[in-house]
C-alpha cells in the first residue's frame, strides 16, 4: 500500500514508520501554540499518514470528567452526535480506551453497536498515563497503517501534556522565573515530569553532592 499523499509539509508515502519521520513529527507539534493546534496537529498529521480523511482526537484523561479538547475531521453526522452525548457507544469507547490503554481496529471493534466504520481506535499514551484517544473512521487500518498510529501517539501524547501542564501555569506564577516561585503554585513537580517527557534522549540530573536524583 502504497501512494503520495497531498503536497503539504505534513505529507509523506505510507510505509514503515522510522525513527526520522517519528522526530519531524515532534518537531511539527513543537511548533503548536496550545492544546487545541496540538490536536488539531495531531489529528491531519495521523490521517494523511495513514490515508483517512476522517476522524476525531479527543484530549481527556482518567481524571477528567468531560474532554477538555478535540480536534475533528470530516466525521459522520453520527460520530458528531455521539460526541456531544457522554452516554454514547463513541464517548463509551472513549473512557474504555483511557482506561484500559488497548488499541482496537475495526474488525476487532465489529461487535459493538453504534459505531460505524471504525478504522482504528488507538489510546494516545507516553510513559505514564493515557492523554487522549485517536478514533479514524473509514476503512480498516492495516497493519502497518496500526503501527504508525501508535508510534505517533507517544510524541502527540507528550505534546499535549506539555500543553496543558504549561496553559495550567498561572502567569504570575513564572514571575522572576525561579524554582521558588513555581513551587509556590505547587507545579514544580508537573513540569519536570514534563520536561523529562519531551527531552529527546537520556536527561541527568546531579544533587550538590553529585549524588544522581533522576535518570
Amino acid at each position: 500500500m502504497a501512494g503520495t499523499k497531498s503536497a503539504n509539509h505534513l505529507s509523506k508515502n505510507i510505509e514503515s514508520a522510522s525513527g526520522a519521520a517519528i522526530e519531524n513529527f515532534s518537531d511539527i507539534l513543537a511548533d503548536a501554540k496550545d492544546l487545541r493546534g496540538v490536536c488539531e496537529l495531531s489529528l491531519q498529521y495521523a490521517l494523511e499518514t495513514t490515508g483517512h480523511s476522517a476522524g476525531l482526537l479527543v484530549a481527556q484523561t482518567a481524571q477528567d470528567a468531560e474532554p477538555v479538547c478535540f480536534a475533528r475531521a470530516n466525521i459522520s453526522q453520527d460520530w458528531v452526535l455521539q460526541f456531544s452525548d457522554s452516554a454514547s457507544p463513541l464517548r463509551q469507547l472513549v473512557t474504555e480506551l483511557i482506561q484500559n490503554g488497548h488499541y482496537l481496529t475495526g474488525d476487532t471493534a465489529s461487535g459493538r453497536d453504534g459505531i460505524r466504520r471504525l478504522a482504528a481506535a488507538i489510546p494516545v499514551a507516553g510513559s505514564s498515563h493515557v492523554q487522549a484517544v485517536l478514533l479514524v473512521q473509514g476503512e480498516i487500518c492495516s497493519p502497518v497503517e496500526v503501527d504508525w498510529l501508535l508510534k505517533l501517539a507517544r510524541p502527540m501524547s507528550r505534546a499535549i501534556r506539555m500543553s496543558r501542564t504549561l496553559h495550567a501555569i498561572p502567569e504570575s506564577g513564572m514571575d522572576g522565573a525561579s524554582p521558588g516561585n513555581w513551587g509556590r503554585v505547587g507545579n514544580a513537580q508537573v513540569i519536570l515530569d514534563a520536561v523529562l517527557e519531551n527531552v529527546p534522549g537520556y536527561l541527568y540530573i546531579i544533587n550538590s553532592q553529585y549524588e544522581l536524583v533522576v535518570l
